[in-house]
């Protein structure tokens, strides 16, 4: 996936209620549609996402590696496979 999304799926949490970022969605035509909030099940690519990345850098806390590092790292395994 490359270039601009035509929709992006992501809770409405307080950053995305701002007037700047709507703003800069509605430049980009991007559509805005929020998960049901407190729903895990609402969002669920995300979520199965976030547990391992969790968990990456929770690891690199405990062996006391560089967590930004370690957190590239996964990204590039996760987005090889």
């Amino acid at each position: 996936m490359h270039g601009i999304p035509n929709e992006v799926i992501m809770d409405d949490g307080p950053p995305f209620n701002s007037y700047d970022f709507n703003r800069y969605m509605s430049l980009l035509g991007i559509k805005f549609n929020p998960s049901t909030p407190l729903w895990q099940q609402g969002n669920t690519d995300i979520e199965c996402f976030n547990q391992p990345l969790g968990k990456a850098i929770k690891a690199a806390f405990v062996e006391n590696k560089h967590w930004k590092q370690e957190r590239q790292r996964f990204l590039l395994n996760y987005r090889s496979t």
